[in-house]
């Protein structure tokens, strides 16, 4: 009907996202905290977990005014411009929302990688990759039967650097 009578909508309330967008946080806010054992830590992931949201929009943003000011000549390339201003787009939420995202994927990647390179390939090659720990001295023939492979049996007082403990 908006299009056909060529009618303007009165301006929605802003009041019942902004309570929306409260009660998340403080969802977030509390679920994070309930979930980490010390309650800094988790204060500031929620810190930063806000400010890359701050960020990415603030980055958006500024995107977004780039491409109003864009000279463009190309009509498909200035209405594909043109659409991303259309009112009632989500335009903003939706780059916030890969920004954050792809943030979130690249952090994940990046502490798979550190954790692969300060466990997995910082052990030299000849070290064991399976450890059985307890095994009692009248069970190490059972268990070297079992294993199949040349075992080596450590004791408490044979580890080394561990000395006459």
């Amino acid at each position: 009907m908006l299009i056909f009578n060529r009618q303007s909508q009165p301006p929605a309330s802003r009041w019942p996202d902004v309570i929306v967008g409260l009660l998340t946080l403080g969802f977030f806010l509390l679920l994070v905290i309930w979930h980490m054992r010390d309650i800094r830590f988790g204060l500031y992931f929620v810190a930063a977990m806000a400010a890359i949201i701050l960020v990415a929009g603030i980055l958006a943003q500024l995107v977004l005014w780039m491409l109003r000011r864009l000279p463009v000549r190309r009509l498909a390339l200035r209405q594909a411009i043109r659409g991303l201003f259309r009112r009632g787009n989500a335009t903003r939420a939706i780059l916030i929302t890969l920004t954050v995202s792809l943030a979130v994927i690249f952090a994940d990647l990046l502490v798979e990688r550190n954790l692969n390179a300060t466990f997995v390939r910082a052990f030299p090659e000849n070290m064991p990759n399976a450890y059985f720990i307890d095994i009692q001295p009248d069970q190490t023939e059972a268990f070297a039967r079992l294993v199949k492979h040349p075992v080596v049996f450590l004791s408490h007082r044979a580890r080394p650097g561990h000395g006459d403990q």
